[in-house]
């Protein structure tokens, strides 16, 4: 659950509902969520950051693409451990290097999101999102 939050579903339909009545509801569900997310996020986890190769926040970019080979570039907001470059572009898996049948995503990344995200880092320079990668922010507007 922490790398796939549940209020994504109704964060991913909000901009297209044009009632309002049903904006209103949505709006209110969304709310609901946000609480216990941030509170699983906020538990303590720095043993799956110690065992991490790199921790970093990142930005998602305004557009995410769909498909499930596709490899996500994000902006580098914070280095918290190894080296990377604030401002630098790293390159998130959604699905681990390789595996054809690979059902959803290693993460459920929305546009404009800020991840903390405890990763594994590839030969290529890519990372692959692991255990205690976690969502800082929801979507900015």
């Amino acid at each position: 659950m922490l790398c796939h939050p549940n209020d994504h579903w109704f964060r991913r339909a909000r901009p297209s509902i044009t009632d309002p009545a049903i904006a209103a509801v949505v709006d209110e569900w969304i709310a609901e969520f946000e609480p216990s997310y941030a509170s699983l996020a906020a538990e303590d986890w720095s043993a799956e950051e110690a065992s991490a190769d790199l921790v970093v926040d990142i930005q998602i970019p305004d557009e995410v693409p769909e498909g499930l080979k596709d490899r996500l570039p994000t902006l580098v907001l914070a280095e918290l451990q190894n080296k990377v470059e604030t401002g630098s572009q790293l390159i998130m898996h959604r699905v681990p290097p390789d595996q054809e049948q690979f059902n959803g995503y290693l993460v459920s990344a929305l546009p404009r999101e800020r991840w903390r995200a405890c990763a594994t880092l590839l030969r290529d320079g890519s990372i692959l999102p692991g255990e205690g990668t976690r969502r800082l922010e929801p979507p900015t507007p």
